[in-house]
């Protein structure tokens, strides 16, 4: 954490980023506490409804904070820079993170 709080001192774009993320995820909370909409069967669910589920769980998803936290913490300690393109590495660690079943 103290490295992440040197690099946020230093970079005025990435605060401003992790602020803006923050305020998303948490307007989706607070959303998502005041719906009365209930879904009862999966008749009922238009395509319509089922798009917007899946954009609020991927925006709520990539804007956790635990989420973020834990890739920073373990990816760079998977991706090997002399192997090849570290982009590459990351995305495909990544990927059998989310295919693992673990979440």
């Amino acid at each position: 954490m103290l490295g992440l709080s040197a690099l946020l001192q230093a970079s005025e774009l990435l605060f401003n980023l992790i602020r803006f993320a923050g305020a998303i995820y948490l307007f989706l909370g607070v959303q998502m506490l005041m719906s009365k909409q209930q879904v009862q069967s999966s008749k009922t669910v238009t395509p319509i409804v089922y798009r917007r589920l899946f954009w609020t769980g991927l925006v709520t998803s990539i804007t956790n904070p635990k989420g973020i936290l834990f890739f920073f913490a373990f990816l760079p300690e998977l991706v090997v820079t002399t192997t090849g393109p570290v982009p590459l590495q990351m995305f495909v660690v990544g990927l059998t993170f989310r295919f693992s079943g673990e979440n």
